[in-house]
């Protein structure tokens, strides 16, 4: 009767126990009594935790880019942090989150930053943005592309 369990689309768990309880539109309390409820036709005194997860896609120049279950009482920069960090190229004063269709920019170098202390939401995603450089983003690929006219130029003559 242990474990860890999703909630599915239409609110319930995904147990055979516990498909019947819907958490759905419910605080964490109120789910809570519904499991105690349950859990009281098996035993006299149940003991549970319930530790929700928030689904977050952390991406951009980070070290491990993934979708994360973190914990509600996570803060923008400790997503980051829980994704591996920041690459050397990552611009910490250029990340952004995209909630309920808005994006947010967040300076995660001021500690001021009332945005990279906000607590994260189920659904968030966030994006460490990389820094220019002049080399790779302007001189490589024009270097690039003059070697290839070159080329075409002295086969066609």
């Amino acid at each position: 009767m242990s474990g860890t369990f999703r909630i599915l689309s239409d609110g319930s768990l995904e147990h055979p126990l516990y498909a019947n309880v819907s958490v759905a539109n419910r605080t964490i309390e109120e789910a809570r009594q519904e499991i105690a409820t349950l859990l009281l036709n098996y035993e006299s005194e149940p003991r549970f935790v319930i530790a929700p997860k928030l689904r977050v896609a952390v991406g951009g120049e980070v070290r491990q880019p993934n979708l994360y279950s973190l914990a509600p009482e996570m803060t923008v920069a400790q997503a980051v942090a829980a994704a591996g960090g920041v690459m050397p190229n990552a611009r910490l004063d250029r990340v952004r989150l995209l909630r309920d269709g808005v994006e947010y920019r967040i300076d995660l170098t001021r500690g001021d930053d009332a945005l990279a202390t906000m607590q994260i939401r189920s659904g968030d995603r966030i994006f460490v943005d990389r820094k220019v450089s002049v080399w790779r983003e302007y001189i490589a690929p024009a270097g690039s592309i003059l070697a290839a006219v070159v080329s075409l130029l002295n086969f066609a003559f």
